[in-house]
C-alpha cells in the first residue's frame, strides 16, 4: 500500500509541475496579446493628448 501510495504521489507531482508549465506558457501568451493589443489602439492615446 506504501509502495502504491508513493507512485501516486509522484505522479501527481509530475502532473501538477506539468499543469503548472501549462497555465504559465498560457499566461504568458494572454500577456503578449494583452501587450501587442494597446499598438493597434494608438490612435485613442493620441486623441488623448
Amino acid at each position: 500500500m506504501r509502495g502504491r501510495r508513493s507512485l501516486l504521489w509522484s505522479g501527481l507531482r509530475l502532473f501538477s509541475s506539468y499543469a503548472l508549465q501549462e497555465i504559465e506558457s498560457a499566461k504568458k501568451q494572454a500577456a503578449g496579446v494583452i501587450v501587442k493589443n494597446p499598438h493597434q489602439h494608438s490612435p485613442s492615446s493620441k486623441e488623448r493628448v
